[in-house]
């Protein structure tokens, strides 16, 4: 008979782990373990508890955040899961020390700490910058939009709601008529109770959306109409999306360089074509806190794709000194052209003024700025009797402009950083330019590829622009710490 050692699934078992042998130095669990109890304060957190003469005894913030990161670098945001990991994984029981922690006290500590926990992001990258992880030889911004916790069907403004609030109370009526059909028609007790709940709760539902639109109806202002809020997460807006459809969601917004994560950011923004200038400013804080000087931070070659090209934005930092890649239009061939535009002009330096020069070279003064629709534009007019013998004068005047002169409008931000535009375009341009910036997709995308396609991360489950920026700084904190552990580095 052959021998089979003996099986039995239903036995009691006691394990018995040292957790120093189990894992490793360098080890994800150690490295999480190590910042938290040698770099991070928890005395920020225990001034702001109020149990010192009644209550309870709380859970240790260390232990909270050490499990929050873990879960997090391991792609784990549902606090429900990471009570469920705490009962079933040694890593999260070594980790709480063995502390049964329910998820509504997770969630109640990321809410109630905020700022301690957004504060830790800067010790993290002290820890990097000590490892020699800080490299500002190159650094790309990028912003990926990522889904709120709310539903389309809120997402509205006041005259949609107005709408969706008529139909409900329709809803109602009809609600309330088939009650009193069915009190009629039916004669068992026992099914009319059952309808009559069934009915009741659908009241309810409704009435409770209806509420839900009147306080938003008495909130929202005059000048706001028009524009479409959710009412489940007020600060979402729809945001588009990489296939062209629009969702509810926010703006986030990294500086990375080719390891790790610099400063980040969140809004609701749907464009980031005013984000660069924040973001630097955001950079240049968290590393001169690291002790870097503003020389060093400056001489950064900065990243960045073609919804960062601000102009006014561009010209601030120039003056700063930063050495920016921002992508920018092709240069476009004017036998191509159809039309000719304020794009297609020049414009040159002559005694200390800017000339605007048309494709055919004809300098055009301005007489200053003027005011359209909210914009600063500078106003430049081509008479006709000067332009007839130009070989662009079909393209440029066209077949329906009958009148003595054209203007041209160029934007007082584009006119006063036009050299510098050019000097950055020119730049791009060349080889080495080209190679430079070609490093920008391996640097910042490979981030948001990591934290949400490998980690999952793809929608926030806290509403509010509040509670979603601590959750993004937790996302990147744990995203450096990976990277920590990752480079070999043993905390």
């Amino acid at each position: 008979m052959k021998q089979v050692k003996s099986y039995n699934p239903n036995q009691t078992y006691f394990i018995a782990f040292n957790p120093f042998e189990k894992f490793k130095p360098g080890s994800l669990e150690m490295t999480v373990n190590n910042i938290i109890e040698k770099y991070i304060s928890i005395k920020p957190f225990l001034e702001q508890m109020n149990n010192k003469c009644k209550g309870q005894k709380a859970i240790s913030p260390k232990i909270l955040l050490k499990v929050i990161f873990y879960a997090y670098c391991c792609g784990i945001f549902s606090s429900r899961t990471i009570e469920e990991y705490l009962n079933n994984h040694l890593s999260f029981i070594f980790l709480a020390d063995y502390n049964n922690i329910d998820h509504s006290t997770i969630c109640r500590f990321i809410n109630k700490y905020p700022k301690q926990i957004q504060q830790i992001f800067s010790k993290v990258l002290y820890i990097c910058y000590k490892n020699k992880l800080v490299n500002l030889d190159m650094i790309s911004i990028d912003g990926s939009k990522i889904r709120a916790n709310a539903h389309s069907e809120w997402t509205g403004n006041k005259k949609e709601f107005l709408k969706l609030k008529e139909k409900l109370e329709q809803r109602i009526e009809k609600l309330i008529e088939r009650q009193k059909r069915i009190d009629k028609q039916e004669s068992d007790p026992g099914n009319l109770i059952k309808y009559k709940n069934k009915i009741e709760r659908q009241k309810k539902k409704y009435q409770s959306a209806i509420t839900k639109i009147d306080k938003f109806m008495d909130a929202v202002n005059t000048e706001e109409k028009k524009v479409k809020t959710n009412l489940t997460d007020p600060d979402c807006r729809l945001q588009k999306g990489e296939n062209g459809k629009y969702f509810e969601g926010y703006n986030a917004q990294v500086v990375a360089n080719e390891k790790i994560i610099i400063s980040y950011d969140i809004n609701n923004h749907q464009s980031d074509r005013n984000e660069l200038l924040t973001m630097m400013e955001l950079t240049e804080k968290k590393l001169t806190h690291l002790g870097i000087r503003e020389n060093k931070i400056r001489d950064s070659k900065v990243l960045a794709d073609a919804g960062y090209r601000n102009n006014d934005h561009i010209g601030k930092l120039n003056i700063k000194g930063y050495d920016m890649y921002i992508r920018v239009n092709p240069k476009k061939n004017n036998k191509d052209l159809n039309k000719i535009g304020t794009e297609e002009c020049k414009i040159l330096k002559k005694e200390g003024k800017k000339l605007l020069v048309c494709p055919g070279g004809r300098i055009l003064k301005t007489k200053g700025i003027v005011i359209e629709h909210g914009k600063y534009l500078y106003r430049f007019f081509a008479s006709r009797g000067g332009c007839l013998n130009c070989i662009y004068y079909k393209k440029c005047w066209g077949k329906n402009n009958k009148g003595s002169s054209k203007k041209f409008s160029m934007q007082q931000s584009v006119y006063d950083n036009y050299f510098v535009y050019k000097n950055m375009q020119r730049k791009l341009e060349s080889a080495e330019g080209k190679d430079i910036y070609h490093q920008r997709l391996g640097m910042i995308e490979r981030v948001f590829g990591h934290i949400k396609s490998n980690r999952r991360f793809k929608k926030f489950y806290h509403r509010g622009i509040n509670k979603v920026s601590t959750i993004w700084s937790i996302v990147c904190i744990s995203y450096n710490i990976s990277k920590l552990c990752k480079s070999g580095v043993i905390i």
